[in-house]
Parts: C-alpha cells; structure tokens; sequence
C-alpha cells in the first residue's frame, strides 16, 4: 500500500513539475530569445533535480524504486497532454492583464516617486 502511495505522490509531483516547467518557459517563448531559453531550461533542470533528491529522501528514505520515476514521467506525461494548454492561455491572458496595467502604474508611481525626489538645487 505505501508503494501505490508513493507512486501516486510521485505523479502529482511530475503535474506540478509540468506546471513549473510552463510557469518558467512562458517569457522565453513570448521573446524568442536564445539565451533566456537556454537558462530557463537550466533553471528548470535543477529544479526538477533538487525537487526529485528531496522527494526521495522524504518519501522513499533515500531509495529510489523503479515506479517512482515512473510515477514522474506519467505525471507530465499527463500534464502535457491534458493541463498544459490550460496553462498557457491562463498564462498567456494574465500577460495581457499586466501589459494593460503597466502603463497606469507606470504613471502612478511616477506621480509618487516626485514626492521623494531631491529638489534640484540641494
């Protein structure tokens, strides 16, 4: 029972790992920049890395069975196939959102920034 426990943990560990992986690619892709695909990838391999060790350690003592792997690949496999696009659109409008906002709050902390500005002559 507590492999069937472990196994289940480690897929929903893979679904938010897929989470991650869409959360830190979404600027890359919106960019197109080389370098920034390069180190969000970077960043995303030592996040699934650190969080994989800590799962183990945690939940499996240190070892490492074959269906725990698993577990993770058929939790983004899953993710992939049916959340991800999800993802994306609410990423994708939330991106809307803020670009809608920056201008005004462009203009409102401009406003406030002045009152704590040195006068000129001092």
């Amino acid at each position: 029972m507590d492999q069937t426990r472990v196994f289940i943990a480690s897929s929903f560990l893979g679904l938010c790992l897929g989470a991650v992986y869409d959360i830190i690619s979404f600027v890359p892709e919106r960019t197109g920049k080389f370098v920034l695909r390069a180190l969000s990838d970077t960043v995303y391999c030592l996040i699934f890395l650190m969080s994989f060790f800590c799962f183990v350690m945690i939940r499996a003592n240190g070892e490492i069975r074959w269906y725990m792997p698993g577990g993770v690949i058929l939790g983004l496999a899953l993710y992939f196939c049916g959340f991800s696009d999800c993802v994306k659109k609410l990423l994708m409008f939330l991106g809307r959102v803020l670009k809608k906002l920056a201008s005004p709050l462009k203009k409102a902390f401009g406003e406030i920034a002045k009152f704590f500005e040195a006068p000129w002559g001092q």
